[in-house]
This record gives C-alpha cells, structure tokens and sequence, in this order.
C-alpha cells in the first residue's frame, strides 16, 4: 500500500506540472501577438512611405502644367515650347496672324512683340508649360564665322512674337528655351532647301 505521505507528494508534483505548462502556453501566446503588432506597424510605416512617394509624385506632375496659350496637338512630352512661322514681311504678318489667333483661341496682347529686326521674319513662339522662359539675344557672325551674342533683348514667360532674320542666310536672333534645369538653344530660321520653317528639336512646328 502507499502511503499517504507519497500521495501528497505526487498531487503536488501533478499541480506543478500543471502550472508549468499553463506559463509556458501563456509566454508563447504573448509572444506571438507581440510578432504580429510588429508585422502591424511594419505594414502601417510602409504604407504610411507609399504614400509619401505618391503624394511627391502627383505634386511633380502638378508642377508640370500646361500653359494656358498651349492648344496644339503636341504628343510629344520632351518638347518645351511651339513655333510658327507667321510671315515674311509686316504685311504677310498682319494678313496671317489673325487666322492664327482665331484658329488657337488667342489674342494678339498676350504676346510680347519683339522686333530685333524690322518687315523681316516673324515667328511665334510659345511656351509648353507654365514656369518656362523665353529668352530673346541678338547675333551676329563673328570673323571666325560663328554666330556671337551682342545684346539681350527680352526674357519673359509670355508667348514671344519675334521679327528677326533681315537676311536669307544668317540668322540674326538666338533664342533660349528654360524649364526647371532643362534648356534648349535655337536660331529661328527658314530652311534653304524648301523655305519651310527649319526644324528644332524639342520644339514643336507644324
């Protein structure tokens, strides 16, 4: 027979087990929602970056808005400015830039008229995107034979209308296109070949 005393003995060693386990099942559990509050902040920091980028990105987009002088069926996005060739002469200007005016929806005193040479050539020039400036210098040809800039005559954020060019084959005007840190240079000019407005890049013609 056993004793009482031994009875005793392995109730209270049944009693210990059981609470061993108990606190072992407690600390797992504990640990395991500390884990998972973990992944939660986890998640919620990286959502919280997400949308940081995206909010800078729709504000960079934002930035890049379209001048409201801009109407042109222009798809391409490097482009930073429009030109036209108006006419030779201030009479072809006068007889065509109505037509023009009318067909883009805008008015002759939105323009900043800029006559570096009088009854030449006349060009409109328009900025792409709000924030852009145009800047307008005289040239000429130097005895090395390259075009030297002799004076500033206008930098502005309005569309220009330029007269320039008093000769067929030496461009007399230079022009500086300026958005954020892009910059485009270009003589305003017509080609030798067909007469038609001479191409520039990132400059949008028709």
């Amino acid at each position: 027979m056993v004793c009482e005393n031994c009875k005793e003995w392995s109730r209270n060693m049944l009693k210990r087990k059981h609470m061993i386990v108990t606190v072992g099942l407690s600390l797992m559990l504990g640990l395991s929602a500390c884990s998972n509050n973990a992944g939660t902040k986890n998640d919620t920091n990286t959502n919280a970056e997400t949308k940081v980028t995206e909010d800078s990105q729709s504000i960079d987009e934002a930035e890049e808005t379209l001048s409201p002088y801009y109407g042109f069926e222009d798809k391409d996005d490097n482009n930073l400015a429009a030109m036209f060739f108006i006419g030779s002469g201030n009479q072809e200007m006068n007889d065509k830039m109505p037509a023009f005016l009318e067909k883009y929806s805008l008015t002759k005193d939105l323009f900043e008229m800029v006559a570096e040479k009088d009854n030449c050539e006349w060009y409109v020039i328009i900025p792409k995107y709000i924030g852009t400036k145009i800047e307008v210098e005289r040239v000429k040809l130097n005895d090395d034979g390259n075009m030297e800039v002799t004076e500033k005559i206008t930098e502005t954020e309005k569309p220009v209308l330029l007269c320039c060019n008093e000769s067929d084959i030496v461009p007399s005007a230079k022009v500086t296109i300026t958005y954020k840190d892009e910059k485009i240079e270009f003589n305003p000019c017509l080609s030798l070949e067909n007469g038609k407005l001479a191409k520039v890049e990132r400059v949008y013609t028709e």
